[in-house]
């Protein structure tokens, strides 16, 4: 069954490849070649401890799903021990799910209000659920798509499916196209005073065997002055531990309007500049944040990237459990109007101490001794001293019941000190 970026094959005894269990071994070397175009020929796999199994490490590109049959070639794996045997014959085993996995499939636009002349992208990037692995995605567009789109779009679609790519793209000549085609059924008159609807659907399938839905309506922002394009080259959704960097980027770049239909004005060559903006948010959810963004400098943060369109924070600039989010914003300089692309970012709450102790294996019934700890709060730089309430118990290794030493109140067995040492133990 498959676990995470692996399938594990196991047997009904142990067995053996090579003298080295140890080694990774190429899949060439013991599946017939129809698994192999499932598996990819430069896979690897490993034994387990009792050799009772093999682990084929995968990587995200291996089409293999649920489902799929791999065969192991003839006497390549054979009993494992002292024992005489048969020549083993062609195995093989149906590919089943290990544990259920839950499917949460998101699906992200660039924008939700592209112009006529623009890239429209979408991604599943921040879907949750796809074991560590890509996902095969079908995409369509859904009926609240605004006539004739559907039809003009119809050959993207196809190609993208036949392609298996994760992402949909339509060029800007593309999409403009399918604006024009609109304009001109309805005529100016109500071309000006209709809403323009785009509703991309994706089918996502996990090579666990889950599938899931979902779809995204965007609007055609009718304007004709020239807008930046802004597309998010990092996932749009972060969770960190608070001591860890949290880093988002877009790429920002200008269209050729000579490629699209209508033109009127060329935002070719034309210089664009950007900022990044923050807001805290209560919950995770991320519909009650703050109406109002304010820059990183207002509220105390400091920005460490040097690329334009990248922001990067700090280690410690949060506290743990709190959420925030990010908003890239880029425009020309000669106009008042503005693109941007949001991202979410949720700090984990404070992880548990970590613990070590130091002291005596072995003491006389006689002798006192001490038992040190080392206790790490990494949610504070290791500059700063943590704020530890200690609490010791001891039990009998045996018998699990409290200790009987003088040291110790019992029956509760415990003892709160304000250090991690316990000294002087009769």
């Amino acid at each position: 069954y498959p676990s995470n970026m692996s399938i594990v094959v196991y047997f009904n005894m142990p067995c053996k490849y090579t003298a080295s269990k140890w080694a990774k071994r190429p899949v060439s070397s013991v599946f017939w070649p129809d698994s192999l175009a499932l598996l990819g020929s430069e896979t690897t796999f490993q034994w387990n401890d009792d050799m009772s199994a093999i682990e084929v490490l995968l990587d995200r590109t291996a089409p293999v799903t649920v489902g799929d049959i791999l065969w192991i070639k003839q006497s390549r794996l054979v009993p494992s021990g002292n024992l005489v045997y048969h020549p083993t014959p062609t195995l093989n085993t149906t590919i089943t799910a290990g544990e259920e996995v839950i499917l949460n499939a998101k699906l992200t636009p660039s924008s939700v209000f592209p112009q006529a002349c623009s890239q429209l992208q979408l991604g599943t990037a921040d879907t949750i659920g796809l074991g560590g692995r890509l996902g095969r995605i079908v995409w369509g567009l859904g009926p609240r798509t605004t006539r004739p789109i559907s039809e003009i779009l119809e050959q993207i679609l196809e190609e993208t499916n036949d392609d298996g790519f994760n992402t949909l793209t339509v060029p800007p000549a593309n999409l403009s196209r399918a604006v024009y085609a609109v304009r001109m059924l309805n005529g100016e008159d109500e071309y000006q005073l209709m809403t323009i609807q785009i509703e991309v659907v994706a089918t996502i399938t996990s090579w666990l065997g889950s599938t899931e839905t979902v779809s995204v309506v965007v609007t055609i922002d009718k304007t004709e002055e020239p807008l930046p394009q802004v597309s998010a080259i990092t996932p749009t959704a972060l969770e960190v531990e608070n001591r860890q960097t949290a880093k988002f980027g877009v790429e920002m770049w200008s269209v050729d309007q000579s490629q699209c239909v209508g033109v009127v004005d060329d935002s070719s060559g034309k210089s664009i500049e950007s900022l990044w903006q923050y807001r805290a948010c209560p919950t995770k959810s991320f519909n009650d944040c703050s109406d109002d963004w304010d820059a990183l400098e207002n509220v105390g943060l400091k920005d460490r990237a040097r690329a334009p369109g990248v922001v990067d924070i700090a280690g410690f600039s949060f506290r743990p459990d709190s959420h925030h989010q990010f908003q890239a914003v880029a425009f020309y300089p000669e106009s008042t109007k503005r693109v941007n692309t949001t991202f979410s970012l949720t700090v984990l709450p404070r992880p548990k101490p970590v613990v070590s102790l130091t002291g005596p294996e072995e003491t006389s019934a006689t002798c006192k001794f001490t038992i040190s700890s080392d206790a790490k709060d990494t949610s504070i730089p290791e500059t700063e001293a943590p704020d530890f309430l200690y609490r010791w118990s001891c039990y009998d290794a045996r018998t699990l019941e409290a200790c009987d030493l003088p040291n110790f109140d019992l029956p509760t067995v415990s003892v709160y000190t304000g250090s991690g040492n316990l000294s002087d133990l009769p």
